[in-house]
């Protein structure tokens, strides 16, 4: 740790940046220790704190030795696993991020709105399995951080502290270039790479205060750092995707709609149908533009419907003018 501190600050000096970094060993198993550690820092500054960012995990090596089932040496499945795995995972990682917080809170509040960030490192591994890790404790563990993020930042946005879950890719740490032999990938991000997207979001709090709450990719910050911009979150689809998107939202609206014209579904039920298929459509709007956007497409898909539906209702008058030649009753046309 004492290297890695003199590393840190011969990076600082060379880049002018100011500061130090300060060493200090916590066991982040213990509150009482972790409790020591924030009082400290309040003591030698002045109570003041800018930035959180919690990343202690101690699933590393509890998920590689467990990795596989040694009588089978396959891959093993989370009911052949120790129960101690799921402390290994939670503990020293989702329940310590919940602690630090709590006294970070503190000190944030405490300056009245002056400022202060959380950074909760996570994963991709909330959203979906991560095959990577074979672990259910780990991806459970990830998809409560995002969760504590979020509803943190519901209760610290009156004070002006933004809270951001931060996913960075696969990282090269020290113990994983370790347990991995080295051969972990040359593409993986180092952990300076996501210190400075950590860094982006400290120098730019007012725009992180806009996507407190959210998930943020590294990539996506550096995307914008290396661009000269300030950090926002950014629509992933290009502008094509963003235009098959409406136009698979409005082909879906007409196609129901002319079924159930076909079919001689009474208004009120056809309401109702389409009210149930709003939400649905309104699934490919991410930003207000992409709300206001479906609407016009809406409107625009209403008045062709509506022009089709005068086109069937000339046709059934020509059916009724003939009905035997088409051997539709009058009865059955009417009720369109």
């Amino acid at each position: 740790m004492e290297e890695a501190a003199v590393d840190i600050n011969s990076h600082a000096e060379l880049a002018g940046n100011g500061g130090s970094c300060v060493p200090v060993v916590c066991d982040h198993a213990n509150d009482d220790a972790t409790a020591a550690l924030f009082q400290r820092v309040a003591a030698e500054q002045d109570g003041r704190l800018d930035v959180l960012v919690n990343n202690a995990y101690a699933g590393v090596n509890a998920i590689m030795e467990t990795a596989a089932n040694p009588e089978t040496g396959r891959a093993a499945k989370f009911w052949e696993k120790e129960l101690w795995t799921w402390d290994a995972s939670h503990n020293v990682g989702l329940r310590c991020h919940y602690v630090c917080s709590v006294f970070a809170a503190k000190m944030f509040v405490a300056r009245g709105g002056e400022g202060g960030l959380i950074v909760n490192v996570s994963s991709f591994g909330g959203l979906q399995y991560a095959a990577f890790a074979n672990d259910i404790a780990y991806g459970v563990g990830k998809a409560a951080l995002d969760r504590l993020g979020n509803d943190m930042a519901v209760q610290l946005e009156r004070f002006g502290v933004p809270v951001i879950t931060l996913w960075p890719g696969a990282v090269k740490t020290e113990l994983i270039e370790q347990r991995a032999g080295g051969g972990f990938g040359e593409h993986a991000e180092t952990t300076q790479y996501s210190g400075l997207a950590c860094v982006a979001l400290a120098t730019h709090l007012e725009d992180a205060m806009a996507m407190t709450g959210k998930v943020v990719l590294t990539t996506e910050l550096a995307e914008q750092v290396c661009s000269g911009r300030a950090p926002t979150r950014i629509d992933r689809r290009s502008a094509t995707e963003q235009w098959l998107i409406y136009l698979m939202a409005v082909c879906s609206t007409c196609l129901m709609l002319e079924c159930m014209v076909e079919r001689a579904e009474l208004n009120c039920v056809l309401f109702c149908r389409i009210f149930r298929a709003v939400p649905c459509c309104l699934l490919a709007a991410t930003t207000a533009a992409d709300l206001l956007m479906l609407i016009c497409c809406s409107l625009a898909s209403a008045m062709w419907m509506a022009t089709i539906r005068n086109l069937i209702h000339l046709t059934c008058v020509q059916i009724c003018m003939h009905p035997r030649h088409t051997g539709w009753s009058v009865h059955r046309i009417l009720s369109t």
